[in-house]
């Protein structure tokens, strides 16, 4: 039985913990923020992710606690017209086998953390890592409450890794010029168009602007993606000026009610990050954003975190096996591998076309989706089926 330690409680920690603790491993949480901290934010896991956790006894709690939107509808953020319209719902869970759920993202954290507690995983919070080291034994934590030696260590302490920061050689990320804004807002407060069980994508030049209910309707989650021509730094916690926001979707004037009710909105820089060309040294293995970042336009990063967990979960049982731990770590990065470099282009793809600027691209791109979703409605969904079909799961 191994002894493990997962640096980070988001969500791709807290499914690596459920998953370990499956197959008999001993695992030990850390995570530096409390348990309770503020998390307002929405999340998406798709049917890739969702089949995941499925597969740990977690399908009944994730239907009761999520939001199932029916549909994706493109909007011209300037006029309000709808666009095109994407199905979901059933439709989506009749093609990929589960569905696609919105979540309020402690409420997704809560459930899982809730679920490691049960299955007897220890999680420490308000204790954060303060170096790892590694020898022939294996590595070493260490954190406020002394050092403590694991036969592996699984780090998916985000964005911002200390573990890939102290152990893996990486090139220094690169400003796209584009930065995100979150907030939510009580749905009581918004037109009851943003009440309805649909996802929303306002188009605009150079921006766009993504809502979805969550919290059974009571709230909902907006994104704010626009090009920057200033530096801004690669953090989700940066408070804004809501005068900031406003200034810079003021075209969008089918969300003025929107913004005259946003209280708080938070920052962060997008950045795009090499690939590393190995994701473990030693008994030192990545998973999630601490390993990949992913631009969040395609709504993956959180999803292709379970995917890892779970491809990860599945090569350390056959280790169990083998008795190779770090040649199936190795096998874990060449599967996973090639699958989020492709994701990676594709949603890197998807920023391009949301953020056309030319009138006779955004008219071009406008009316490709709108007889798309008029003569064959499911195209636009079916286009990415190698994502929600795909994965470990």
């Amino acid at each position: 039985m191994l002894n493990i330690a997962v640096v980070g409680a988001g969500i791709g920690g807290l499914s690596a913990g459920i998953m370990l603790r499956n197959i008999g491993c001993e695992v030990t949480v850390f995570e530096k923020l409390p348990q309770n901290s503020p998390g307002g934010v929405g999340i998406q896991i798709s049917a890739n992710g969702i089949r995941a956790l499925r597969e740990y006894g977690l399908a009944e709690k994730i239907s009761e606690l999520g939001d199932l939107p029916d549909c994706i509808d493109f909007i011209n953020g300037c006029t309000g017209k709808k666009v095109a319209k994407i199905p979901l719902g059933k439709t989506a869970e009749k093609l990929y086998g589960a569905g696609f759920y919105q979540f309020h993202r402690q409420d997704l954290t809560s459930l899982l953390s809730n679920e490691n507690l049960r299955l007897g995983v220890k999680i420490f919070y308000e204790t954060p890592v303060l170096t790892v080291h590694q020898d022939s034994k294996g590595p070493t934590v260490t954190t406020r409450l002394g050092q403590a030696r694991f036969d592996l260590l699984v780090a998916a302490d985000g964005i911002n890794s200390l573990v890939r920061n102290q152990i893996f050689d990486e090139q220094p990320p690169i400003f796209m010029n584009q930065v995100a804004y979150r907030t939510v807002v009580s749905t009581g407060k918004l037109p009851k168009t943003f009440a309805s069980k649909r996802t929303q994508l306002f188009l605009g030049s150079g921006k766009h602007v993504v809502s979805y209910p969550i919290k059974n309707g009571d709230l909902v989650n907006f994104v704010f993606c626009t090009e920057f021509d200033s530096y801004c730094q690669e953090r989700w916690d940066t408070d804004v000026n809501l005068q900031e926001v406003k200034d810079k979707f003021i075209e969008f004037t089918v969300l003025q009610k929107v913004f005259n009710n946003i209280v708080s909105a938070k920052k962060w820089g997008l950045f795009e990050h090499t690939l590393l060309k190995s994701w473990h040294r030693k008994r030192v293995v990545l998973l999630g954003d601490a390993c990949h970042p992913i631009l969040p336009y395609l709504a993956q990063g959180a999803t292709q975190a379970i995917e890892d967990a779970h491809e990860l979960c599945i090569r350390i049982k056959k280790s169990f096996r083998s008795k190779d731990l770090e040649g199936q770590l190795r096998k874990y990065a060449t599967t996973r591998a090639p699958r989020i470099r492709k994701i990676r282009r594709a949603s890197k793809l998807n920023a391009t076309l949301f953020h056309l600027k030319k009138p006779i691209l955004v008219l071009i791109f406008h009316f490709i989706l709108k007889i798309l979703s008029l003569v064959w409605p499911k195209f636009l969904l079916r286009r990415f089926s190698w994502i929600y079909s795909g994965g470990p799961a």
